[in-house]
């Protein structure tokens, strides 16, 4: 259930989980509950959902530049933010 990049995993950061808006970064792999994520098959892609709120990853505002922080909010199939393609 862990999404690596470059040798991270992708966890919702601090003590934020459970909370919409908490942000979401790379961290050194544990396999903790916070790196846990579930993929959902939708018509956009796929949804990441974090196991342990029940959120949405989520790009804000579907923004385009470098470095945008993304976040973990209430799922929703309507918002392109939310479809991610998963190789």
């Amino acid at each position: 259930g862990t999404l690596r990049i470059h040798r991270k995993c992708l966890a919702v950061a601090g003590s934020g989980g459970g909370v919409s808006g908490a942000l979401v970064d790379l961290r050194d792999c544990s396999g903790a509950r916070a790196q846990q994520w579930r993929i959902i098959a939708d018509q956009a892609g796929v949804s990441l959902l974090d196991r342990a709120s029940g959120l949405c990853l989520a790009d804000p505002g579907d923004a385009t530049a470098n470095g945008t922080r993304l976040e973990v909010v209430t799922c929703s199939a309507a918002d392109p933010g939310m479809a991610w393609r998963v190789h």
